[in-house]
């Protein structure tokens, strides 16, 4: 399998660099990615293999403060998905329902009704948290992927997204997307603005994927949190 990586942003601006990107820095990133892969829609990364490299860009949350850059890859041409909380739509610092219809090549995956962390949750919560039957009147969401709040699940999210038919879950695992990976573990890079494009580039290349996953483990075994600064 040729490499895929999903690449996964928050915010656009300089406010918070942990959870922003500067915009300039964004269209550098995009127009590297543009150079090496083939960027496309999420569920295709998922289920069809090719020869080119492939790549997803992703907007966790809708953010406002993301809208300009969703209307950026608009003018372009460029495929990315939006990973839609039901309840924040509209809500302050992010985007409306009027907003989101607007943008013309997302693709919309369900991030759950109120973004709560999944693992331990009861049968009950579990599954009203994983419906998205309301969300998919207002929006044409993607069937089947959902996006673990906080990148955090467990055996029974994962048991209780296969017996609802959904294909995939996608976590904060930071590797490349690779044959082994569980479809109910799929990893993603969550790119921040402390990255420089250097670095950047780097993490998007085989080395740099050697490196994520020794970092990981470097974490895990220091008791850190692997999505900490």
């Amino acid at each position: 399998m040729r490499k895929k990586v999903i690449i996964v942003y928050h915010g656009i601006g300089t406010e918070d660099p942990f959870m922003q990107v500067d915009v300039q820095e964004f269209q550098k990133q995009v127009s590297y990615l543009q150079s090496v892969f083939r960027i496309v829609h999420v569920r295709e990364l998922l289920t069809v293999e090719s020869q080119e490299p492939m790549a997803t860009i992703m907007f966790d949350d809708a953010f406002l403060s993301a809208f300009g850059a969703m209307q950026f890859l608009d003018g372009l041409q460029i495929a990315y998905d939006v990973a839609l909380i039901e309840e924040y739509i509209g809500m302050k610092e992010y985007c409306s329902l009027e907003q989101l219809k607007q943008l013309k090549k997302a693709c919309f995956v369900f991030h759950t009704k109120s973004h709560q962390v999944l693992a331990g949750l009861q049968e009950k919560e579990l599954e009203m948290q994983i419906s998205s039957e309301y969300i998919d009147q207002l929006l044409p969401c993607e069937k089947g992927i959902l996006v673990y709040p906080r990148g955090i699940y467990d055996e029974h999210t994962k048991r209780l997204l296969y017996q609802k038919n959904y294909i995939a879950g996608l976590t904060a695992l930071p590797f490349h997307v690779s044959k082994r990976s569980n479809l109910y573990e799929i990893p993603r890079i969550c790119i921040n603005g402390y990255l420089s494009l250097q670095k950047f580039r780097f993490l998007l290349s085989i080395w740099g994927n050697l490196y994520l996953h020794l970092a990981f483990v470097k974490r895990r075994l220091l008791g850190q949190d692997y999505l900490g600064k």
